[in-house]
C-alpha cells in the first residue's frame, strides 16, 4: 500500500477487538430461580415500630388497603412481606394514624406494627429491693423516713 493508506484487513493497534460471547457463556451473575424457601417467623423476636411515611399519591387509590387496586398500604405490606419483616398483614398488629383519598399526597403519615427483629428483648423488670421489702413487710410509708432501708416505723 501507498503511504497514508492501510490494507483492507488492517486494524489500528489500539482499537479494541470486537467482543464475542462464547456459546452458553453467562454475561452476569446467575440468579437462583425456583421455589421460595419456607421461612419460620417463630424463630425470631418481634418489636413494635412506628414508621413515618411520605408519598406522592397520584398513582395510588388512597392510603387504606383495598382489594384489587393499588394503595399505599398495599405497597407497604407487599414490601414488608417480601423482605420477611412480617408474615402477613393480619398478624402484625398494624394500625395507621390517618388516611388519604385517591390521588392525595402525604408527608408524615404514621403507621405502627410489629416487625421481625434480631434485638433480644430485655428481661422482665424486677422491682427494686427496697420496694419489694416494703411490700412484703406491709409498710405503707413509701417516701417516708428517707432512703434505702429507711425507717417508716412509728
Amino acid at each position: 500500500p501507498a503511504a497514508g493508506e492501510s490494507g483492507a484487513g488492517a486494524k489500528h493497534p489500539l482499537e479494541p477487538a470486537p467482543a464475542e460471547a462464547a456459546p452458553g457463556a453467562s454475561t452476569g451473575r446467575k440468579k437462583r430461580r425456583g421455589e421460595a424457601r419456607p421461612f419460620d417467623m417463630s424463630r425470631y423476636g418481634q418489636r413494635w415500630v412506628a414508621l413515618r411515611v411520605a408519598y406522592i399519591g397520584t398513582r395510588y387509590h388512597g392510603m387504606q388497603y383495598a382489594e384489587g387496586v393499588e394503595t399505599v398500604e398495599g405497597v407497604l405490606f407487599e414490601a414488608l412481606t417480601k423482605t420477611r419483616l412480617i408474615a402477613d398483614r393480619d398478624s402484625c398488629g398494624f394500625s395507621r394514624g390517618g388516611r388519604t383519598d385517591r390521588g392525595v399526597s402525604a408527608l408524615g403519615q404514621v403507621v405502627a406494627l410489629r416487625v421481625r427483629s434480631s434485638v433480644v428483648p430485655p428481661p422482665a423488670a424486677e422491682p427494686p429491693p427496697a420496694a419489694s421489702a416494703a411490700a412484703a413487710g406491709g409498710e405503707s410509708g413509701a417516701g417516708e423516713g428517707g432512703g434505702a432501708g429507711g425507717g417508716g416505723g412509728g
